[in-house]
């Protein structure tokens, strides 16, 4: 290159080294000289503090997006951690604050368990009790010290004057205690009033209040009208046990944590963490400028495997259903009806597309209307899809029929003529009869093991289930996962097994009853699942509600992958086509015929009444569709619904809705997002 080049752009940096030197000098002789005095004024003036920023926590969708669970911004109004000063000042200020608040109705915290005039103790709830102990010990205080004593003492403490009236001096006081307390117990800062409206806002600025601070906060909010059970809600830490799990994952006491299903679930998913701001204010306690140290996490996002519109008309379907069943003077045909629940499932994956219980209850005023929740008839606050446990009925043949088909007992053309009275325990005093037998005074007459699930003929099965055993019926129940947690992230019950490892004492007779679905009992979440995997062939899933998590704040998909093979079952293909083709025959003549015979799309089922006791029978139907290519598999359980047919119309409306509604699969944004 050129020297005289080289020379030349030598010179030009130089020059501009030395320009940007004069400026910084410049700057410096601005701020030493002609600013420092003033710069160093305001320093001394100042004061630091640090803030915690409230964590938003994650928010939670159905599998198409629509958001169910979310966030809204609300006004919190607290005190700065610097209002400890003990003078008149902080004291009217204390005094005026909370005469606002009674003024425009606000309620706000204040738990001094001392009543108002303070002459008396008061029951204070929850932990606080603990809390005014360890407050009165830290002070050093007698630990029997009475309410009167106890107030005089705060009053010094803080410097009240005597021209306060006692219910004055015990307005002022519970917040000078509970500002004091977090000193003394791991508490979160004191908030004094939540979720305030604009007006009170206004009139605190009004006031100009020294060390009042509104800041904004997150408040859970619920969007949808369905799947309470699922969803769940949350809470402040009430147990010995929730307080030391989520205190040691670094939780303050404050925070509030998931308390029964998708919330609680997962809970360390949807949490935010905090983060901290340093908040500079002047002398006189105004706010002059704030610095975010750290920021705030937001807590990550979930999308659940429910369609909430399948949510709404399983939900809407159930309920109607039951009370239609009421209204029949018959108990056989469903007068006693009482709680129900439906769980839908892809059969390709286990993904519960939805999961309704009933009755139910509104979400949103879970709190406050717990207590009479508590007390309501049936119990709504029971999750019946995941958590009740019924004797399947005649759905438990298709079991049945795989372990006798497999272990050779019957083979698929194998015929066993319905002599209606099953005589084989005669002599022990024992003859059940077919319910056809019972019912019309006939018999199916010679039946294979397609015919006999589609007729649901109970003498086939008290002679197959008799060769083939309790052990090998038992063994197949478990391949099915019946009796086995399904994986589900929620709590479930497991369901019981019958059979001579489970009961103390076990008769040989009792394998014919348990063959035909007695004596066990599982959940609707359980046989939903062992229903789609006859469904897919022999593949069990693990049943699962989450879909995908997503960073909050960016939207980026960090984990998808919730599909997990429970086991594959080995049961032969020609065992699984003799099952499936007795279901599509209970649809098509068998005793769901007159109920989903015409449906356009063919579907295979099975119906069962399991005889609970008294004059009503619980009511069972499960199914999947279509039948040629399988995709969702459900079932139905009505509590003294008398019989499975009677709750078919359910399955129609949920088969209505997703066929109708089968193109959003194509368009699925949430697929998009994953993929």
């Amino acid at each position: 290159m050129d020297q005289r080049k080289i020379k030349r752009r030598a010179v030009i940096v130089a020059v501009i080294f030395l320009l940007l030197a004069a400026l910084s000098a410049a700057s410096l002789v601005k701020l030493q000289v002609a600013h420092g005095e003033e710069y160093r004024e305001e320093s001394e003036n100042s004061i630091y503090s640090y803030e915690e920023i409230p964590a938003v926590r994650g928010q939670i969708y159905d599998r198409y997006g629509v958001l169910l669970v979310g966030n809204v911004i609300i006004y919190n109004v607290r005190l700065s951690t610097d209002f400890v000063a003990e003078d008149d000042l902080a004291n009217a200020t204390l005094l005026t604050l909370t005469g606002l608040a009674d003024r425009a109705a606000v309620p706000y915290a204040d738990n001094l368990p001392i009543n108002a005039d303070g002459t008396e103790y008061i029951d204070p709830d929850g932990p606080w009790q603990q809390y005014w102990e360890m407050y009165v010990k830290a002070r050093k205080w007698d630990s029997d010290i009475s309410a009167a004593d106890a107030m005089e003492k705060m009053a010094r403490r803080y410097g009240l004057s005597d021209e306060y009236t006692p219910q004055q001096a015990r307005k002022i006081l519970g917040i000078r205690y509970e500002l004091e307390l977090r000193k003394v117990v791991n508490l979160d800062s004191y908030v004094f009033a939540e979720n305030v409206d604009v007006s009170f806002i206004s009139m605190i600025r009004e006031h100009n209040l020294q060390n009042v601070i509104v800041e904004q906060s997150g408040q859970r909010v619920i969007t949808t009208d369905y799947a309470a059970h699922l969803l769940g809600t949350t809470g402040d830490m009430t147990s010995d046990s929730e307080v030391e799990y989520y205190t040691s994952l670094g939780y303050d006491l404050s925070e509030k944590v998931g308390k029964f299903g998708i919330e609680q679930a997962m809970e360390e998913v949807l949490h935010g963490w905090p983060g901290q701001k340093m908040v500079i204010s002047n002398t006189q306690g105004a706010q002059t400028g704030e610095e975010v140290i750290e920021p705030a996490r937001q807590g990550s996002s979930i999308y659940l495997t429910i369609d909430i519109g399948m949510q709404e008309v399983a939900e809407q379907s159930l309920k109607t259903t039951i009370e239609t069943l009421r209204q029949s003077a018959d108990a056989s045909y469903g007068g006693n009806a009482e709680g129900g629940a439906v769980v839908v499932m892809d059969v390709k994956n286990s993904e519960i597309l939805a999961s309704a219980s009933y009755p139910t209850y509104d979400l949103d005023r879970y709190f406050s209307d717990y207590g009479q929740l508590l007390e309501a008839q049936n119990n709504p606050l029971y999750n019946r899809a995941a958590m009740g446990q019924y004797e399947p009925g005649s759905t438990f043949k298709m079991v049945t029929a795989a372990a006798a088909l497999e272990t050779g007992i019957v083979g698929v053309a194998t015929e066993i003529e319905d002599y209606g009275v099953y005589r084989y325990y005669e002599s022990a005093g024992y003859s059940p009869k077919c319910w056809v037998y019972t019912s019309r005074g006939g018999t199916h007459g010679i039946v294979n093991v397609s015919q006999a699930l589609g007729f649901s003929c109970n003498y086939y099965f008290y002679e197959t289930g008799r060769l083939t055993g309790i052990k090998k019926i038992d063994e197949y129940a478990a391949k099915f996962g019946l009796g086995l947690p399904t994986g589900v992230e929620i709590s479930e019950n497991t369901g019981f097994t019958a059979g001579p490892d489970t009961l103390s004492e076990w008769y040989e007779s009792l394998t014919i009853q348990a063959a035909i679905g007695q004596q066990s009992t599982y959940t609707p979440l359980q046989l939903a699942n062992y229903v789609a995997t006859i469904a897919n062939g022999g593949t069990r899933y693990q049943a699962h509600f989450v879909r995908a998590v997503a960073d909050g704040d960016t939207g980026q998909v960090l984990e998808s992958d919730f599909t997990a093979v429970a086991e594959e079952t080995g049961i032969s293909p020609a065992t699984i086509k003799a099952i499936q083709e007795g279901m599509l025959h209970c649809t098509t003549e068998g005793t769901a015929s007159a109920y989903l015979g015409d449906y356009p799309v063919a579907i295979a089922s099975k119906t069962g009444s399991a005889q609970i006791g008294g004059d009503s029978d619980n009511a069972m139907f499960v199914c999947y569709a279509p039948y040629d290519d399988p995709e969702i598999a459900m079932a139905i359980v009505v509590e003294k619904g008398g019989k499975g047919s009677l709750v078919t119309d359910i399955a129609r409306d949920i088969f209505d809705y997703y066929f109708q509604n089968s193109d959003r699969t194509t368009s699925d944004p949430v697929n998009s997002l994953i993929k």
